[in-house]
């Protein structure tokens, strides 16, 4: 998904695992113990996709207004998710499936 879109991928700590760093589109960890890389990399983004994620730290985010939120897809709770004012739509589900729609969808829109 980050190849078709040509977006990095900052991870939480427990999506540490789901990618290895060593791909080109990796920037490590986001947050407290987050890498330099992905700091950068969402103060300057122009959309943030959250994919599987109720990363609660929105000083981590990129700046209110500054970036386009589209999209959280969680598997998680519902209720977990409802106080993330900053994105447009939240759904609770299969994340992968709902991250993939909603990729092919913001590539159309370019």
């Amino acid at each position: 998904m980050a190849e078709l879109l040509g977006a990095g991928v900052a991870k939480a700590l427990l999506g540490k695992m789901v990618l290895p760093d060593d791909l080109p589109f990796v920037t490590g960890s986001i947050g407290v113990i987050g890498t330099q890389a992905s700091f950068q990399m969402m103060n300057g983004c122009d959309t943030l996709l959250m994919v599987g994620s109720s990363f609660p730290y929105s000083e981590f985010l990129p700046p209110e207004g500054k970036a386009r939120p589209e999209h959280a897809a969680a598997a998680a709770p519902h209720h977990a998710l409802t106080g993330r004012t900053y994105f447009k739509a939240i759904e609770a589900g299969d994340a992968e499936a709902d991250a993939v729609r909603r990729a092919l969808e913001l590539r159309g829109a370019d």
